[in-house]
């Protein structure tokens, strides 16, 4: 009997906790049920959390039932979301291991492409995604760009990479990242996955359908082609389509669950600032 977890918290908790905790080869050996319950479950929540962001942005006229997000696992690329349209982004499964608000925030980046700069990250871009961060409740309004963001060494940002202070990005892992990688790759190598060709996916064998199927009524969530294998039955194909997702239409507000997800405040920022000094005093020249 496989746990059924019931929000995002849950899922990326228990995501962390399987990687951090499970060897490589007893990954591999892990029961269909947990890995399709893992990964179905991200589909949910991830989607769910996407919705939840766009309309606390855009407002509550916002339709989320128009969305078509989807979490997958490309076999090529670092990526930890991409963003195809103002309706559809795409997150990697191995942002499940990000901190709960890290993984808001990574939303927050993905939806600051949909008022332009969509291929590139210039400082405007920034500001957007700033602007997200904050009204998605993670740093303080009153916290003004300039002082908010981490300094842009090297001109990282240009690349994807920018961050708030004080805003985790990961847990704390007992394992090096290396060994994570790599358990992470053995989840999309399990036996329920197979190499699919043209998409460049790990996608759910169609030996595997059925149980993935049982998953997805018991989270109401549809399973999309870039997650499937093609080849579907008729009556496979047709309970696909017509599993309803209410979650969709009224996206949870726990997702911004204020006892989860910290703001940042001017007195985080300040003691930031006190250790980076601190740290920066005691270096020898």
């Amino acid at each position: 009997m496989i746990v059924k977890y019931n929000s995002l918290k849950e899922t990326i908790d228990a995501t962390t906790a399987f990687v951090s905790e499970t060897r490589e080869a007893d990954i591999k050996r892990t029961s269909p049920e947990k890995i399709l319950n893992l990964f179905i479950s991200a589909n949910r929540f991830g989607r769910e959390a996407i919705a939840a962001c766009c309309r606390k942005l855009y407002g509550p006229e916002y339709l989320t039932s128009n969305r078509y997000d989807y979490v997958v696992h490309h076999a090529y690329g670092r990526y930890l979301a991409r963003h195809y349209s103002n309706s559809c982004i795409e997150i990697s499964w191995k942002s499940f291991t990000r901190s709960y608000a890290g993984f808001i925030a990574l939303i927050g980046h993905e939806i600051a492409h949909d008022v332009g700069h969509r291929h590139g990250h210039d400082e405007i871009f920034w500001q957007q995604y700033y602007r997200n961060c904050q009204g998605l409740g993670l740093i303080s309004s009153d916290i003004e760009y300039k002082d908010g963001m981490i300094e842009d060494k090297h001109n990282v940002r240009i690349m994807g990479y920018g961050s708030i202070i004080g805003l985790k990005q990961y847990p704390e892992f007992t394992v090096s990242l290396p060994t994570l990688e790599n358990r992470l790759k053995a989840m999309l190598k399990h036996d329920v996955f197979t190499y699919d060709n043209i998409s460049n996916d790990y996608i759910i064998k169609q030996d595997f359908m059925p149980m993935a199927l049982e998953i997805c009524r018991e989270y109401q969530v549809r399973l999309d082609r870039h997650q499937c294998a093609d080849i579907y039955s008729p009556n496979t194909d047709f309970i696909l389509k017509s599993i309803d997702e209410p979650w969709l239409d009224n996206p949870s507000d726990n997702i911004f669950d204020p006892s989860i997800l910290k703001c940042i405040t001017r007195n985080d920022i300040n003691f930031y600032w006190y250790i980076h000094d601190s740290i920066s005093s005691s270096s020898p020249l």
